[in-house]
């Protein structure tokens, strides 16, 4: 994790996501974590990161709109990312779908809860790119 420096981590805007969110960034001791609600998320966020991690509660919520719009039109290629949720298969397959045309490596692992037990470990995976 020594080369990465920020990380940019995109929520929906729920009080369970807001939670891992904050639990993630612990995780992440050595390095700068931005947190952003949807709402809140603007382009300028995407650049400066080396790694981003992306939750939300359901399929394609208003709050990710922005998100889904840049996310198709910018290269990020190779750097890692991590996509959490509540939901089970419908808001995985939603996440994962808007952030493929920006080649990001994303765990195949996908946090599926609002437990924040075994974050640290997943967190590592992520951004080792496993």
């Amino acid at each position: 994790m020594s080369s990465i420096k920020r990380i940019l981590v995109v929520h929906d805007g729920t009080a369970d996501l807001e939670r891992v969110a904050e639990a993630l960034k612990k995780h992440c001791s050595d390095a700068s974590v931005i947190i952003r609600n949807g709402v809140d998320f603007t382009a300028t966020d995407l650049l400066p990161a080396d790694a981003f991690f992306f939750g939300c509660s359901s399929p394609k919520p208003a709050s990710f709109a922005e998100l889904e719009r840049v996310l198709k039109g910018i290269n990020l290629a190779g750097k890692p990312c991590g996509l959490f949720t509540l939901e089970g298969e419908k808001s995985v397959l939603y996440l994962r779908s808007i952030v493929k045309d920006a080649d990001l490596a994303v765990n195949f692992a996908t946090h599926i809860s609002s437990s924040v037990k075994k974050l640290g470990a997943w967190v590592s995976e992520t951004l080792e790119g496993r």
